[in-house]
């Protein structure tokens, strides 16, 4: 009877064990890096619990001709004057030293500004691959990109916005609220429906009408959507 009893206690035990492993949550996220919005690097986030989507999050880095714009006028060496702002001559990204350069374009007021080196020619083309806007993303988000000299020392040089990312400020104040709602309607539409926009301007999945506004909402999706596809399904 004892040893009866023991072979139940230990089934028992086994049948709680599994079911508990059965029942768990199976949580999931998919990312996804790539330019936005001509010169922003984006990074999507979709988050699924048992293969439902329950958040999406979308932030954009800024280039450096955004975050490293320095407050000072004054021409003095290693500080570069271009289209009425000035930059430092040389930017760190992670470990990659990056150089200033300023081409002149025909029929236009404002000159191209390129940052590159040896390995990167066009820093901006350079990210369209989406494992360097991986690269560049999270080198912003570890804080490890500024203003250096030609050896790559920091130099401590006073900044416009000091601000690496949209979501961080420094750009349209309804930016945040915007991507948020749109980010709402995603999660609920569960990219079923392709968006498109009302006749106010609202951003729209099929039946379900968001209150953002945002005109590049198609990119915004698309690297959602990417993001979403990295989950195995």
């Amino acid at each position: 009877m004892k040893t009866t009893n023991k072979i139940l206690i230990l089934l028992l035990s086994i049948f709680l064990i599994t079911g508990c492993k059965c029942n768990k949550d199976v949580m999931e996220e998919g990312i996804a890096y790539g330019i936005v919005y001509e010169n922003y690097v984006g990074k999507a986030s979709v988050k699924t619990v048992n293969g439902k989507i329950t958040t999406i999050t979308i932030d954009e880095a800024y280039l450096p001709t955004t975050w490293a714009k320095l407050k000072t006028t004054d021409q003095t060496d290693g500080v570069v004057s271009a289209n009425g702002s000035t930059y430092p001559e040389y930017v760190k990204v992670d470990e990659e030293i990056l150089k200033i350069t300023t081409t002149e374009t025909d029929g236009s007021e404002t000159v191209k500004i390129t940052w590159s080196n040896s390995k990167i020619s066009d820093l901006a083309e350079y990210l369209k691959m989406e494992s360097n806007a991986k690269w560049y993303y999270e080198a912003l988000k570890n804080n490890k990109a500024y203003p250096c000299d030609s050896t790559g020392k920091k130099l401590d040089l006073e900044l416009v916005q000091a601000k690496y990312f949209k979501s961080e400020g420094g750009y349209w104040d309804k930016w945040a609220p915007n991507i948020e709602e749109l980010c709402k309607g995603m999660v609920k539409n569960e990219f079923k429906e392709e968006p498109t926009m009302t006749e106010d301007s609202k951003v729209k999945f099929g039946d379900i009408v968001t209150s953002s506004t945002i005109a590049s909402y198609k990119e915004y999706y698309n690297l959602a959507k990417k993001a979403y596809n990295k989950i195995p399904k």
